[in-house]
């Protein structure tokens, strides 16, 4: 008997040891809201503790190659996924891992992913097998460290975004394999911010196509095979502080509108650093542009355009530097065109243009103007291998130049009418200093030929001074007298004094705003005029008593968000005139916050609560986001948020028991644009004694039966 009894005590205890094993392991999380792929939270892939994502297979939608560019769709169900694809829905936020995923992944119409510090890896088997598609009202964010790359670089990826990304600090590579799937792909106008990305061993670096609403800030576009940047069909771009260097091409514009370029190197690619094509309202602003490392390079090409600003870039060490064709209504305002191996400037058929202030010099030739309607003012054309200046056409006018020591002649006119001269030093150049081939007026008074006794009329020029003049057709054709016999300056030698008060140089505005510059002469001030883009917003003629500041009044609200130059121009009364320029962003949009959420969802009583929320800004960037919290209807209570790669987060006190909670996100971006996210509450449970679970009631039982076998046998021995 005593044998059964340890025998049954035996089974007791083994099934009660059993029974507290499985309680101990089971977890809320187990099943399926585990993450299908985490693996290591180093940044280095270790493939060893990742684990894959979806299976090798021919899904429904595989084939053996992808659609052309014209079968890419905008609709959410164009591909069914597959069996070993990553269909994101609803709001994923994953940290640290590493995935290898085999199939695509797809961010559907209201599903928000997020990867912070992740790998993601494309298992491809041959080129563009595995895709990531953003579809249309869906979003992704690739924040704080990511990589995203193919895990077998011989084998690429296709990048395709209908909706809205944003990546910020992260690496995009290995993506894209040919002229239709280029790589990332952006076709899309619900935003797109890349900053501090860095793309590279791509196909194209980024591709838009019929693109609205994009900010590349901060980026290296290095290594990639063909194009940096590729814009067709797309509008209300700004591209900023970005160095593009050894594409193929730099940046190409096509058919688009309202691109800007500011702050960007675009340097040592192997053929043109810019090219623009049949689009308007671009500014080229503050880039350094050049150093192509093949022949027939060119630094600034554009073609069929319009309204274009270039200001105050550096062009240097291409086959040609600037070239302009068809092109109308376009400025080149302070810059230095230099060291490129045939043309510095080059205008083929164009009107309506600008060149001010400008230096051409160490080029083979300096610039040659062919087209209508052309000022050029105040250049310095110099030390140029061969032409300093070539005219071509009608209607063109050249003021206040110093065309000097250039290696043949110094201004040559041919086939042209209504040339206008004036106020030029022209001198020391190898041959002629003016010659002019046309049959029609050259007027070219007023010009120091660098000799009190003016120019020598005479076919065969010489570098020694006076300089030289001639005409083909005789002297009736051209007019040089009367000369200025000393160099030309302005009889006010001074120029004005401007700089501007405010807004502050590279700061973000946002509505109606004052633009305020201080202008000063040794004579007197006539006006201050103010640009936007070359755009005049206002002149003013008169600055208060006591005060030397002149102002306008700019309502950013009717023009688009992005990069402006503002300029005041300050003018004395004898037309002496100096400028300033400072940079500064509109922005009129507010930050957009998504994916609010607390932790614990159901908190107990005095348990802090972890607010987490993911917010963006596309133009100007985020100042601060805050959380405001109250309890039982009480005073609102704000808290400063801190940003944890990429996630805003802060804490709610622990709060009694049966308390409602009620919180919400506000975010301030640069500008002072703000927007609030709904009111979310949660209602605080109290701390109640548990249950016994059923694991304790078989243990219970477990317990009971062996002392009741215990009690019976101790009662039969005493019988």
């Amino acid at each position: 008997m005593a044998l059964r009894l340890k025998a049954l005590m035996g089974v007791l205890m083994a099934c009660l040891i059993t029974i507290i094993v499985d309680v101990s392991l089971m977890s809320p999380t187990d099943g399926a809201s585990n993450m299908r792929c985490l693996a290591s939270s180093t940044r280095e892939p270790d493939l060893s503790n990742s684990v894959l994502m979806g299976r090798r297979c021919r899904s429904p939608h595989s084939f053996n190659w992808p659609p052309g560019l014209n079968c890419l769709w905008r609709s959410s169900n164009s591909i069914a996924p597959g069996p070993g694809d990553w269909v994101v829905s609803g709001g994923e936020v994953h940290k640290d891992v590493v995935i290898v995923l085999s199939g695509n992944l797809t961010v559907r119409a209201g599903g928000n992913l997020t990867l912070i510090n992740c790998t993601l890896l494309l298992n491809c088997t041959y080129d563009g097998e595995c895709w990531i598609i953003v579809e249309e009202g869906g979003t992704l964010n690739v924040l704080g460290g990511s990589t995203i790359t193919a895990y077998d670089p011989k084998h690429e990826f296709f990048f395709l975004v209908l909706g809205r990304l944003i990546m910020q600090d992260s690496t995009l590579s290995e993506c894209g394999f040919n002229s239709t799937y280029m790589g990332l792909l952006l076709y899309t106008d619900e935003g797109v911010l890349l900053e501090n990305v860095t793309i590279t061993k791509c196909y194209y670096g980024v591709s838009t196509y019929k693109l609205a609403n994009i900010t590349v800030r901060g980026c290296e576009i290095v290594g990639n095979e063909e194009y940096g940047i590729v814009c067709y069909k797309s509008s209300d771009m700004l591209i900023e502080n970005v160095t593009i260097t050894r594409c193929y091409y730099g940046i190409s514009i096509c058919k688009s509108t309202n691109v800007t370029i500011g702050d960007c190197e675009i340097v040592g690619n192997e053929e043109d650093s810019i090219q623009c094509d049949q689009s308007s309202d671009i500014l080229i602003s503050s880039c350094v542009i050049g150093n192509s490392r093949k022949r027939l390079s060119t630094g600034l090409w554009l073609c069929c355009s319009s309204s274009i600003t270039i200001s105050n870039c550096v062009v240097s060490r291409n086959e040609w530097g600037v070239v302009l064709t068809h092109c109308n209504h376009t400025s080149m305002v302070g810059c230095e065109v230099s060291y490129n191996g045939d043309w510095g400037v080059d205008l083929f058929m164009c009107s309506d243009v600008k060149i001010v202030n400008c230096t051409i010099a160490h080029n083979f030739d300096g610039m040659e103007v062919l087209g209508y309607n052309i000022t050029i003012y105040g250049c310095s054309i110099r030390h140029n291998d061969y032409w300093g200046l070539v005219c071509e056409g009608g209607d063109i006018e050249v003021y206040y130049c110093n065309i000097c020591y250039n290696g043949d002649w110094g201004l040559m006119c041919d086939y042209c009418e209504d040339v206008e001269v004036h106020y030029c030093n022209i001198y020391s150049n190898g041959d002629v200093g003016l010659y002019n081939f046309a049959d029609a007026l050259v007027n070219a008074t007023y010009c120091w030929w660098h000799s009190p006794s003016g120019p020598e009329y005479k076919r065969k020029g010489d570098p020694h001074n006076p300089e030289e003049v001639y005409s083909d057709y005789g002297r009736e054709y051209l007019a040089y007298e009367p000369w200025l016999t000393e160099p030309w300056m302005p009889p006010d030698e001074e120029p004005p004094d401007v700089v501007f008060i405010e807004p502050e140089n590279g700061s973000y505005v946002r509505g109606s705003i004052t633009v305020r510059a201080e202008a000063s002469d040794n004579e007197a001030i006539d006006r201050v005029e103010f640009y936007a883009n070359a755009t005049l917003l206002s002149r003013d003629y008169e600055a208060p008593l006591l005060f030397k500041d002149y102002k306008c009044e700019w309502n950013t609200t009717t023009w688009p968000d992005g990069l402006y130059v503002l300029e005041a121009i300050a003018y004395d009364g004898v037309g002496n005139s100096n400028r300033t320029a400072m940079l500064v962003v509109v922005d009129n949009t507010p930050p957009t916050i998504c994916l609010v959420r607390h932790m614990p969802e159901e908190p107990a009583e005095d348990q802090e609560v972890t607010v987490e929320a993911n917010v963006s800004d596309v133009v100007s960037g985020l100042d601060k986001v805050v959380l405001w919290y109250r309890a039982n209807n009480g005073a609102w209570t704000g808290v400063e948020m801190v940003c944890l790669k990429g996630v805003w987060m802060a804490t709610i006190p622990g709060q009694s028991a049966s308390s409602e909670v009620e919180y919400y996100v506000k975010a301030w971006d640069k500008a002072g644009n703000t927007v609030r996210s709904s009111i979310m509450t949660y209602q605080v449970k109290s701390q109640q004694r548990a249950e016994p679970s059923v694991a304790w009631a078989v243990v219970v039982a477990a317990v009971g039966a062996a002392t009741t076998v215990m009690a019976i046998y101790s009662l039969r021995r005493r019988r």
